[in-house]
């Protein structure tokens, strides 16, 4: 095999690469599932309480993400009011202070935001909607605006679910909270350098055999 024919070979092989990456940025899922009757009384920022039934419209059951929404179910339905928090975020890739998608569920302040930067902090998109988080039944669907523009294949880096209800002054809460971070899992996905590597070690066999021949 001559130069002349493994060019446009490694060209065609690494743009079909790109292309079957970017048809899964918008086909990955990713499930979580959450321990239940788990509930934490915290004071002043001190556990006093846990694995707590109180409350259980607070009590995560599980975690979805799909490309247009983060749905979150609860053991019971959740109940909109000024002392109820229900907070999500999830950090994607780069610098997690600028590039996420969040949503606030509560009494008063119901709002998304997907905020996307550039790597020389110029700004990609920052949409903010109001009264845009939905709930049906037990779950909350909050919706991930311009997922076309996030750089990734949807794997976050850090995501984490918030729900909060206030059980006094100060800060007298009863909490659960679910966490998913890329040091201790990973969402499903098509993994490009893995693919790359393993079908340039395929070519280099088939270009050492053929120079056997």
């Amino acid at each position: 095999m001559n130069k002349k024919t493994l060019v446009p070979i490694i060209t065609i092989i690494i743009s079909v690469l790109l292309i079957i990456n970017t048809t899964f940025v918008f086909s990955v899922d990713l499930s979580l599932v959450d321990e239940t009757n788990d509930i934490v009384h915290v004071v002043d920022g001190v556990t006093v309480a846990a694995n707590l039934t109180s409350y259980p419209e607070i009590d995560i059951v599980s975690l979805e993400m799909n490309e247009s929404f983060v749905t979150v179910t609860f053991l019971d339905t959740p109940f909109l009011h000024i002392d109820n928090f229900y907070d999500f975020i999830v950090y994607w890739n780069g610098d997690q202070n600028v590039n996420f998608t969040d949503g606030h569920w509560n009494q008063g302040n119901i709002i998304s935001q997907t905020k996307l930067v550039n790597s020389t902090g110029g700004i990609i998109v920052n949409t903010k909607i109001n009264d845009s988080i939905e709930m049906i039944g037990n779950t909350i669907y909050y919706p991930i605006y311009n997922a076309s523009l996030i750089v990734t294949d949807l794997d976050p880096i850090n995501m984490i679910m918030d729900a909060r209800q206030r059980g006094g002054p100060g800060a007298d809460l009863y909490r659960d909270v679910l966490e998913f971070n890329t040091n201790t899992g990973t969402a499903n996905g098509f993994t490009l350098t893995i693919s790359i590597i393993g079908l340039a070690t395929i070519l280099l066999a088939v270009i050492k055999s053929k120079k056997k021949r």
